[in-house]
């Protein structure tokens, strides 16, 4: 397992012009998925003029991955 793979959290929310909303666990995925430079992610996160990649509005969070449920042992 790679430094830093986040399992249990979503660490960024990444919003594009048209509404879509999507979760990711670690920079890299977006990286991947959309061809955006590391650096530029967190230029997009700080609110710094960026003439590229105007679409996205990228923000930091901490969601959880799974929904934790509490399980009554007595109607098993």
């Amino acid at each position: 397992m790679p430094k830093g793979l986040s399992e249990s959290y979503y660490n960024f929310k990444l919003t594009q012009y048209g509404g879509e909303t999507e979760y990711f666990r670690m920079s890299t995925e977006i990286t991947k998925k959309y061809e955006i430079p590391k650096n530029s992610i967190y230029n997009i996160i700080n609110k710094k003029s960026m003439r590229k990649f105007k679409e996205f509005t990228i923000e930091k969070c901490k969601l959880p991955v799974f929904k934790r449920v509490l399980i009554d042992p007595s109607k098993l």
